[in-house]
């Protein structure tokens, strides 16, 4: 609590480590499972899990993150 930063950069840089930090997870878990689903998995899987990724992709992100708040 001794050190006080006011203004707009400490929101700004907090901005960047956020999108950074979700980059770094978000980037290659998509990569990898569009690469999965187009070159690697069979039928079944693929009609099983595309709509499942296309029900998370519809869902707003303050949802997602209240329900891991929550849980």
């Amino acid at each position: 609590f001794a050190d006080k930063n006011y203004g707009i950069s400490p929101l700004v840089i907090g901005t960047v480590i956020v999108t950074v930090i979700a980059s770094a997870i978000g980037l290659p878990l998509g990569l990898g499972c569009a690469i999965y689903l187009s070159e690697f998995a069979s039928d079944r899987a693929r009609r099983t899990i595309t709509p499942i990724l296309e029900i998370l992709a519809g869902l707003p992100t303050v949802v997602l993150g209240y329900f891991a708040l929550l849980f």
